[in-house]
């Protein structure tokens, strides 16, 4: 029997887990011949079957794809009333196609939840429940005559078994349960020797008992620069010591405390002063800025190197200025450099923006401190903000200005060297 490969249909088998009395009820459980035929074309797909179609609480048994070599033949045995054993001999056989792909259902199922009273809707022939969940509104569902059932909470997330690796852990008797329920027992804490207060905590005036040990010099060096001011972010204070933050940590826990609300949130402020009493204390604010408006137009605008355009043309006035640039740390907003990240959380003392500092000194002072505007008036930190967001858009214009003259620069010096050559 001659095969021609290129020219055979291709068929699909299903080994279905189940005796098969009715076809259509068979592809009705697998979604129906389209769904099939979805899965079978796509190489992501599982092949789905629910042994209860309609009913939302029929957990799905997934199938998988195997790839196989087989043929599909359709055999015919001719009958003869002479001899049943010449019957056997005259067998004709044909070639359907090729089963290239099947699917099976190896895999567990997962629990089957049968609501009691399932019964058939007459319109739609599909399974209904005594009680739908829209149904229960109150305490009736207690009065009801009828066995109440109560949707499974969810299904199982996966569906192959694997072995797991118990592990004996803690021994759990009665004493270690006791130390658990109180919270003594279990995993032990890590240390924490940072003071944490809301707006509305008590001012701490000494560190934790038994601080982390840290270097006197790195000590000596904080307690001065809490003098000079009182209240610091913990990059602010990582670029003024020039530690790396483990080290940074540990000074800051011995000289300053550290605000969880309020105007001045994330930031450590000088062991026993209280900017909630002081009313020049709101330049020390913080205040969050995010680049919203062009994160997909120009990306580049939020990168730290942005931009060294035609370094070797420079003079010796614009590299100094470039140095000059460089040499800004990342938690001052200026306008000669760009943002490093597209959220940052900045002091007002570290705006150096002129129409910010104009605002502050307008603006009057709050009769109170309040947990969301500190001792700003309501309204100024939205203006800081807007102001923010107009002097970005300028610095970006501008720097994208510089870009274009520096391309255009580039394309005639090319086309000069065409022209001489």
């Amino acid at each position: 029997m001659e095969v021609d490969f290129k020219k055979a249909r291709r068929f699909l088998r299903v080994e279905y887990p189940g005796y098969v009395n009715d076809i259509n009820k068979v592809l009705e459980t697998l979604g129906g011949t389209r769904a099939i035929a979805e899965t079978f074309r796509s190489d992501q797909k599982r092949p789905e079957l629910r042994f209860r179609p309609g009913d939302t609480d029929c957990g799905v048994a997934y199938g998988s794809r195997h790839q196989t070599a087989d043929l599909l033949l359709r055999v015919r045995r001719k009958k003869t009333n002479i001899d049943p054993e010449l019957d056997r001999r005259h067998l004709e056989v044909e070639m359907m196609g090729i089963v290239d792909t099947v699917f099976t259902f190896d895999t567990p199922s997962d629990f089957q939840f049968i609501p009691p009273g399932l019964r058939v809707d007459p319109e739609t022939g599909k399974p209904r429940h005594n009680l739908s969940r829209t149904e229960i509104t109150g305490l009736e569902l207690l009065e009801k005559d009828e066995e109440p059932y109560l949707p499974p909470p969810m299904f199982a997330s996966t569906d192959k078994p694997y072995k797991y690796g118990f592990n004996l852990g803690i021994q759990f008797n009665k004493a270690n349960s006791d130390k658990i329920a109180r919270g003594e027992g279990g995993r032990p804490k890590r240390p924490s020797y940072a003071i944490l207060i809301d707006f509305n905590g008590k001012t701490p005036t000494e560190c934790k008992p038994n601080p982390a040990t840290v270097a006197l010099d790195d000590l000596e060096k904080c307690k001065k620069l809490f003098e000079e001011r009182p209240i610091w972010s913990r990059n602010a204070v990582c670029h003024e010591l020039h530690l790396p933050v483990t080290r940074t940590k540990n000074v800051l826990c011995r000289t300053a405390y550290y605000f969880s609300s309020g105007p001045w949130s994330r930031l450590w402020v000088r062991l026993g002063y209280d900017p909630r009493k002081d009313p020049d204390s709101r330049k020390y604010q913080g205040i969050d800025y995010r680049v919203k408006k062009h994160r997909d137009a120009i990306p580049a605008a939020t990168n730290a190197n942005f931009p060294r355009i035609k370094l070797q043309q420079q003079s010796a006035g614009e590299g100094e200025r470039e140095r000059a640039d460089d040499d800004i740390p990342s938690y001052v907003f200026d306008t000669r450099k760009l943002l490093r990240q597209r959220q940052l959380r900045y002091q007002i003392c570290d705006i150096h923006v002129e129409e910010v500092d104009q605002l502050i000194k307008k603006s009057k002072f709050a009769s109170e401190c309040t947990e969301k505007d500190g001792w700003f008036i309501s309204g100024v930190i939205s203006e800081i903000r807007r102001l923010l967001r107009s002097c970005l858009e300028r610095m970006i214009r501008s720097k994208s200005g510089a870009v274009t003259e520096a391309i255009d620069e580039d394309e005639s010096d090319s086309e000069e060297e065409e022209e001489e050559e």
